[in-house]
């Protein structure tokens, strides 16, 4: 399996659709007049999402639009009323959070986002403690998100080989003794978020091997770069400082820890906002496309 567009792509229309159901989500309830059009907005953003991340990808992968097949529109073969609209409303929110999890979880599947890439058939002879560090890898790159993922589909999207269907449990059961991982159960068998002390380790084994924390993550941060001076770009941005202090980021992310990173990043756009007078705007996007992560300045 694999993504039918590029990654970049993908992700701008998983944002494009998060940042429209935001948009439902926050309406009022309408007059007793628009009641049903409102409703069908809603139901229709939900099947253009599914039909969209349906597409996305050369075979059905069920666990990715699910939650859109499973919407609370079974209550429309009621009666339809405010309290309709409500839920739906309710619904919607949580889609659009599974959304942005997607979005990030997808990106790291590299079968999908990548099948090229050599690196991929030499994990179908990786050792235990080998799939396990991969593994810790990978739910670090999602960390903080706050949500348990697959293991067993973020282990064979990557190449790596499950011997049995209790491959991913006797995987994880070691790390969830040490204190690395919390785990969980779905029909897809265990899943797995990492702890604070998983990342600790992550970072302190990967800092005394010498090798770069976020080094997984070198594909994606260099899309965001891209994206940050696109949009620059766009809009005819010309203080040559900023795209300095952008340019130092990129020369020191491998440095850092995740939050060392949004610190660093934080500290830059605020130096430049009160030393450089640079919009508020501008400082907002860069920090949240290089961070994931909301912020606000001068608000």
């Amino acid at each position: 399996m694999k993504l039918t567009i590029p990654l970049s792509t993908f992700e701008e229309k998983c944002e494009a659709y998060a940042h429209e159901g935001n948009d439902l989500s926050e309406k009022e309830p309408p007059n007793e007049e628009r009641l049903q059009e409102c409703i069908d907005t809603i139901l229709q953003w939900n099947s253009n999402t599914k039909s969209f991340l349906q597409d996305s990808f050369d075979e059905h992968f069920n666990n990715i639009y699910r939650e859109f097949a499973s919407s609370k529109i079974i209550l429309l073969h009621k009666k339809v009323d405010f309290s309709t609209f409500e839920t739906l409303r309710d619904d919607i929110k949580a889609k659009v959070l599974s959304l942005i999890l997607i979005k990030e979880f997808v990106r790291e599947l590299d079968m999908v986002v990548n099948p090229d890439d050599p690196e991929i058939a030499k994990r179908k002879e990786f050792a235990i403690t080998q799939k396990e560090e991969f593994l810790l890898k990978k739910l670090y790159n999602l960390y903080p998100k706050g949500k348990y993922y697959p293991v067993k589909i973020l282990l064979e999207y990557n190449g790596i080989v499950l011997n049995s269907d209790v491959d991913d449990a006797k995987i994880c059961n070691p790390m969830q003794k040490m204190g690395q991982l919390d785990l969980g159960v779905s029909e897809y068998g265990v899943t797995a978020k990492i702890t604070e002390g998983g990342v600790k380790y992550v970072e302190e084994s990967l800092l005394r091997l010498n090798t770069d924390p976020l080094k997984p993550l070198d594909s994606a941060l260099e899309r965001k770069f891209n994206a940050v001076l696109d949009e620059l770009n766009k809009q005819g941005f010309v203080q040559e400082i900023v795209f300095d202090e952008i340019n130092d980021l990129r020369q020191i992310i491998h440095k850092l820890t995740p939050k060392q990173w949004r610190e660093m990043v934080l500290g830059k756009m605020v130096d430049l906002g009160v030393q450089q007078s640079v919009k508020n705007d501008i400082l907002k996007t860069i920090y949240e496309k290089l961070t994931d992560e909301k912020v606000m300045f001068g608000e």
